[in-house]
């Protein structure tokens, strides 16, 4: 359990010290989802543990900090490098009325209820999508669009570098447009490196906007637990026994933690469902909305596919996110499970409930785009 210890020690470190030097960070009810994932696989069995440890650490690094690439290896006369995280996304982020058309699953009779005290809200249920009224009300109605290339180098001595660069063209947001006092291309920060300690940002002409001391993780522990469980996966993998069992057979025979709920649906598809402990549950609820909170992942039946997850609030549905695939070589990792790459998504869009200033429901929306997003292994 050390090694499990170590890796979820990373990934909650790079959530919280590495990402906040670019624009998104994975969501905590995911994150705390699959640290669950990762306790039940890992205490069962040796097929789900390579399985469930990489995709979970898949999706804690590459969906979730959105990091994105400028090109091929990364590589250095002097540090021989162990793991390559490369990302290249198009993010769209808005804030949106609840119509029918699109947010039906949302939109309970409390929702409603909410909904019919303001004018704005109630024009908007009607509508087919929420471009079918162009009346911007507030600025927060304004969608603002970020395009991301960045990379995250682990070299084998455990030192990390992280280099992220913003090519949003600046006609693609109409907020830059509208202000008086725009800031110049000199003083817009364009690109952050994270490296030998320090925290440099840079300019649109590549000038020094700031420089400061960075408190680097050593990475080292991380790369032991992850090679140990790699080597290990591969040798239960070669084990007929549990080359012939699918991976839905699996996971029913592996012992469950309490409110935790598993089945697969008549397409093949494996659903997860959770019980959200009360300790987790902080800065999920949604205020105005009782009941506890559950989640509800859909996987593909190899399991190696997130395709969509939710997230309730007793019978109100606060949290959709879905993904997409297309099979790019820029979108799979080098790790092998049975013989498969994992795949990340090329797609998610991301629907989460809130209730605004006024007491009016509306949905903060994210769009991601990927173009690459992969880890890279060289062990």
């Amino acid at each position: 359990m050390r090694q499990v210890s170590e890796l979820l020690k990373f990934a909650d470190t790079f959530s919280k010290t590495i990402c906040k030097t670019n624009i998104y960070s994975l969501q905590t009810e995911h994150f705390e989802v699959l640290n669950n994932y990762i306790y039940v696989f890992t205490n069962n069995n040796f097929f789900m543990k390579k399985k469930f440890l990489l995709f979970a650490f898949s999706a804690i690094l590459l969906a979730s900090c959105n990091n994105e690439n400028t090109g091929g290896l990364f590589q250095t006369d002097d540090e021989e490098v162990a793991i390559e995280l490369l990302s290249h996304v198009k993010r769209v982020e808005s804030v949106e009325f609840i119509n029918d058309s699109e947010y039906e699953e949302f939109l309970t009779p409390k929702i409603r209820s909410m909904i019919s005290k303001d004018r704005q809200a109630m024009k908007r249920v009607g509508s087919a999508t929420n471009t079918d009224v162009d009346t911007i009300y507030s600025l927060s109605d304004i969608p603002v669009i970020k395009e991301i290339i960045s990379k995250n180098i682990i070299y084998v001595s455990g030192e990390m570098l992280t280099e992220t660069q913003d090519i949003t063209l600046e006609e693609e947001n109409i907020l830059n447009t509208m202000t008086a006092t725009p800031l110049l291309p000199e003083q817009t920060i364009k690109k952050t490196v994270s490296k030998d300690g320090m925290l440099t940002s840079y300019g649109a002409d590549g000038n020094i906007l700031s420089s400061e001391p960075y408190e680097e993780p050593n990475m080292k522990p991380f790369l032991d637990s992850l090679k140990y469980y790699v080597d290990l996966a591969e040798k239960e993998l070669s084990k007929q026994e549990v080359k012939s069992q699918s991976a839905f057979a699996k996971i029913k025979s592996s012992a469950m933690p309490n409110g935790t709920n598993v089945w697969q649906m008549d397409d093949g598809n494996i659903v997860i469902e959770e019980i959200i402990s009360n300790h987790s549950e902080n800065g999920m609820r949604v205020k105005g909305v009782d009941g506890q909170m559950r989640s509800r992942t859909i996987t593909n039946p190899e399991m190696d596919k997130t395709l969509r997850f939710e997230l309730y609030q007793g019978n109100q549905m606060v949290t959709r996110r879905t993904y997409q695939y297309n099979g790019s070589e820029k979108l799979k990792n080098s790790v092998k499970i049975k013989g498969s790459t994992i795949e990340n998504p090329s797609g998610i869009i991301s629907e989460v409930l809130f209730i605004n200033e006024r007491g009016i429901p509306r949905i903060r929306k994210t769009q991601e785009e990927y173009k690459q997003n992969q880890m890279i292994v060289h062990f």
